[in-house]
């Protein structure tokens, strides 16, 4: 799902630069090389970004919650702190 999303993120934003432009200070050999986020994108989203750009600098943030690592963090610690437990029930007082 996360990889879905990143790549339709990613795409809108390049096909957005196409019709208004990049950002600002956009520099594709710096934006796209490096240790950085977009340097880990498919060879095909890097491409289409180096030929017509990226519209936002920064894209997809997921808000801090208590238990989201366990749904994209393959169920990595959500913090510095160490989990304090490897199951649980979570109760919750309303119905979703």
């Amino acid at each position: 799902i996360s990889e879905f999303m990143r790549d339709r993120a990613y795409r809108a934003s390049s096909d957005l630069a196409r019709e208004r432009g990049a950002f600002a200070l956009f520099n594709a050999d710096m934006y796209l090389s490096g240790s950085g986020f977009a340097a880990r994108l498919p060879q095909e989203l890097k491409a289409l970004i180096r030929r017509q750009g990226i519209r936002n600098s920064h894209l997809l943030s997921i808000a801090p919650t208590g238990t989201i690592s366990l749904a994209f963090a393959d169920n990595a610690s959500n913090g510095i702190e160490p989990p304090f437990s490897w199951t649980y029930t979570r109760k919750k007082r309303m119905a979703d």
